[in-house]
């Protein structure tokens, strides 16, 4: 018998936090010159210098319109730096409505 339900929708904020995450594994990746970036790997233990650093956080900012320096230092992991995003852009959407 074929499943006649409504299939579910699709939860917004997870496709939100999944496509910030992608662009900071793919901004990563490209400035390590690696394949791929895992979601809670120690960035500055994938050979992360001071220049690429500075790489990372601009483009960062370029693409998602967040300053991740502090977040970068403190704990750099693409997983802190999306919940970074998350935060300044969930607090963006609140202040302006």
């Amino acid at each position: 018998m074929p499943d006649t339900r409504e299939p579910a929708e699709p939860d917004i904020r997870e496709a939100a936090v999944s496509d910030v995450s992608t662009t900071i594994m793919r901004i990563c990746a490209e400035s390590l010159s690696l394949a791929e970036v895992p979601l809670d790997a120690n960035l500055v233990l994938l050979g992360v210098d001071s220049m690429t650093a500075v790489e990372i956080v601009t483009q960062i900012e370029l693409e998602l319109g967040v300053d991740v320096v502090e977040t970068f230092f403190a704990t750099p992991t693409v997983q802190a730096m999306t919940a970074a995003v998350e935060r300044a852009t969930a607090a963006d959407t609140t202040s302006t409505r």
